[in-house]
């Protein structure tokens, strides 16, 4: 809920900021003071949904390696997250893995290749938040740069946008890995509830 009350707020503050532009200056018109700021963001929303299709086919699954310099969250990255209060915050995200048939708002099996899927996932949300807050940017090219002032707001909020979900992948990637290779010694007995995942969402 609050994920989504950032976004209205932030759509009032600019429609109100251009809307007011355009009575006082005159310096365009009031259509566009209204249609301007929705077409930023439908145009943010159709990158995020264009990387979303198009990595699903081209981004090779090698690379998603929870492994690599990449994606390895450090001890060091846990504790700010946690000064951050990560955990207060991170269950009001929205979590869209669902999109692609593969939820991650909870952690429902210990099976092996479920779990190296689960830290597959995680990588591959990570990226594309990452990709869709910076592309995010190339609608510049449809404004002149005096009208800048209220594209920069919508971009801005959307890069936090982005960045949250980022930072939760790493998250709970750090914690994933840890149970996967916990997992890889063990003969598969232990339970979601014995690792304190009953109530908490992975994500």
């Amino acid at each position: 809920m609050l994920y989504f009350l950032i976004v209205l707020c932030a759509m009032f503050f600019v429609e109100t900021m251009t809307i007011s532009v355009s009575l006082i200056t005159n310096s365009y018109s009031l259509v566009y003071a209204i249609i301007a700021p929705i077409f930023v963001n439908f145009y943010v929303i159709v990158v995020l949904a264009f990387l979303a299709l198009s990595l699903r086919f081209l981004l090779p699954k090698r690379w998603l390696n929870y492994q690599s310099r990449y994606f390895k969250t450090r001890d060091f990255e846990i504790k700010k997250l946690q000064n951050l209060g990560i955990k207060k915050w991170k269950d009001k995200v929205p979590e869209m893995g669902w999109t692609a048939g593969f939820p991650k708002d909870k952690l429902k099996s210990l099976d092996h290749k479920y779990l190296a899927k689960f830290l597959q996932e995680t990588c591959f949300a990570e990226i594309m938040h990452n990709l869709a807050a910076v592309l995010g940017f190339t609608v510049l090219f449809f404004f002149p740069l005096k009208y800048y002032y209220f594209v920069l707001p919508i971009l801005f909020v959307n890069l936090f946008l982005h960045l949250l979900p980022c930072l939760i992948q790493r998250y709970t990637r750090y914690r994933l890995a840890k149970i996967y290779e916990l997992q890889k010694t063990k003969d598969g007995n232990t339970t979601v509830e014995d690792l304190g995942f009953q109530s908490e969402k992975a994500v």
